[in-house]
This record gives C-alpha cells, structure tokens and sequence, in this order.
C-alpha cells in the first residue's frame, strides 16, 4: 500500500457475533468476518490508513482485499521454504461474494492470512517501516509526457523544488514528481523510510506525546529524526532492541542468499515490527507485496536504481536500518 498496511489484532472493524454468525459452521464455508471494536481504527489509520481492506475472522486469521500480484507473490514464498517464516503465512483464496468492507475493484481478490499480531497481548506496539530507495514500478513513469497538474502538486508540497526549466515547460514528468517524492524522505538517502508507529506501555496506556503523525514522518529527511523515532518506539528497551537487531540480521542473511528473493522486484513492500511491552515478545515480518514484480535478471538490491535496471535498493536499505538500529 500506498502507506503500509500493518496485519493489526483489534484493529480493524468488529461486528458483534450474532444472527448468522450464531450458525453451526459448515467446514466447507468460509468463517464469517467478526469485526473488531472501533475504538481501535485510529490506531490502524495512523499505522496504514487501509482500515477497510483487513477484516478478522478469528483471533489468529484475517481477510484481505487486495490484487493478483500480492497474491501471487504470497503464492510463491509459501513454497520457498527459506522465506515462508519471513510472511504472514497465506492460507487461501476467499470469495469476494463473502466479502465486507472497501469495494472490491475488478482485479481484487480476497485472502486469509495469518494475523501477525495474535499473541502480542490486547494492545500490540506496532512499526511500519517501507523499504527500498523507490515505491514505484517503472511502467508507472515511463510516460515522458510534461503535466501541469504534477508540477502544481510538486509546488504544494515544496514551492521552491521545481527548476527554472521546469516552470518554463509548464509541467513535469511522473518519473520527475515521484523522486521528488521519494526526497522527501529518508528513501532515497538510506532505502527505507519510517511510515507508521503505535506505542503501549507495559501497563496497557497508549504513548500519544511525542510520536510522530503520519504526516510528520513522511517528511522525516534525517538520520538522527529516524533515531529519535525510533527509540520513541522501543521506549529505550535494550532488550527489545536486541531482539529486534537480530531478527533483522535473520532477515537480511535469509534474503542475501535467496534466488527468489534476488529475482523479483520488491517494490512498495514493507517490514512489519510487533512487540508486547509487558512480555517482551517480539517478531518482524515482510509485507505488502501489491507491487512485487518478476525481475529480467537477477538483482542486487543494492546498486543505485536507473530507469530500466529494475533495482529497488531493498538490501541497501535493510543493511542501513541494521546500521542505524545499531546507534539507537
């Protein structure tokens, strides 16, 4: 997603069990979605502000409503052995007819996934964190075409980033806009970049002072802002931290020796931090694969992206949030 989903217990709309939802199951149905409270939505909006794609079926499992990429790349990591315990395990397909929330569009489909929060108490903290040094495929700017209505949006954001030429020209390419994009973060400088925090303490009270809006850290450009955040999310925890640290190292020594990693284009993913502050427990998981694409030839990750070469700067970025999770 656009901003990260984040596969979030009590975080999504919950309908209470009654009528239908009283019924004897038969095996052969799909569960009947049990929404959780609202109480919670914020939470998921501040996180990845696409409370209405998820829906919770159980305490461990939930519905998504996403696309045939996503799926497909679930799909093929469920028999990579190396990576499946990377992932929210994919169960199946469900029928859209079963289906409540967002409407579904023609190339959605819906999927059971594991909820990748059950077990982390009633109030998980939660970190969204998207990787790579670019969130757009490159069929996506490969129009050269000048328009207006980008430069305009490229003003609003920043109204002296545009160039003299540019403002001659009346308009600005998508490649152009979507760099500019990416600049304003910390992507295109350490290949990752922060998109959403939730903090409870141990005592179950939700950390509201001093984190971040969503707003704020889409626009969060330096290495110390990151540190700051992120020590505001492991509330100084050494332990935490380790546990964290080493999962990373997992994930990157997993990833570096993967084929299928080193053949695909992970674009617009996402690395998914959960932890229970009172138990200490803690996991980190890849997600959102909707721009998740076969590579022409086999990646890097790590070498500077140049229109046509495919590179998404994953490993570059895991690498720096390994180094800078080091200085926290």
């Amino acid at each position: 997603m656009g901003v990260v989903h984040s596969l979030c217990k009590g975080l999504w709309p919950r309908r209470p069990i009654s009528g239908r939802y009283q019924e004897k199951e038969d095996p052969q149905r799909p569960r009947a979605p049990m929404r959780t409270n609202s109480l919670a939505r914020g939470t998921l909006e501040q996180v990845s502000g696409h409370s209405d794609t998820f829906m919770r079926i159980s305490e461990t499992h939930i519905w998504k409503l996403t696309d045939t990429p996503e799926r497909n790349m679930l799909e093929l990591i469920m028999q990579t052995p190396e990576l499946k315990s990377l992932v929210p395990r994919y169960y199946k397909d469900i029928a859209l007819a079963h289906w409540e929330g967002r409407d579904p569009q023609a190339d959605s489909v819906c999927i059971e996934l594991q909820d990748l929060t059950a077990g982390f108490g009633d109030s998980p903290c939660v970190m969204d964190i998207k990787m790579g040094i670019r969130t757009f495929l490159e069929d996506e700017v490969s129009n050269p075409k000048l328009r207006p209505d980008l430069l305009k949006k490229m003003d609003k954001l920043d109204s002296s980033a545009a160039t003299a030429e540019e403002r001659e020209n009346g308009g600005i390419t998508k490649l152009r806009y979507m760099q500019f994009r990416e600049q304003m973060s910390t992507s295109s400088i350490l290949g990752f970049r922060l998109e959403g925090l939730k903090v409870t303490l141990a005592d179950g009270h939700r950390v509201e002072a001093g984190l971040p809006s969503k707003e704020e850290l889409s626009r969060e450009r330096t290495e110390e802002g990151v540190l700051r955040h992120l020590r505001a999310f492991l509330q100084n925890d050494p332990e935490l931290k380790e546990q964290y640290l080493q999962r990373l190292q997992l994930v990157s020594g997993t990833l570096s020796d993967s084929a299928v990693f080193h053949n695909h284009q992970f674009i617009n993913t996402s690395l998914l931090f959960v932890h229970d502050a009172a138990t200490k427990k803690s996991g980190v998981w890849m997600i959102d694969f909707s721009k998740a694409r076969p590579a022409a030839h086999r990646l890097t990750h790590t070498e500077p992206w140049r229109l046509g070469n495919q590179e998404d700067g994953y490993l570059f970025g895991l690498r720096n949030l390994m180094r800078v999770w080091e200085e926290i």
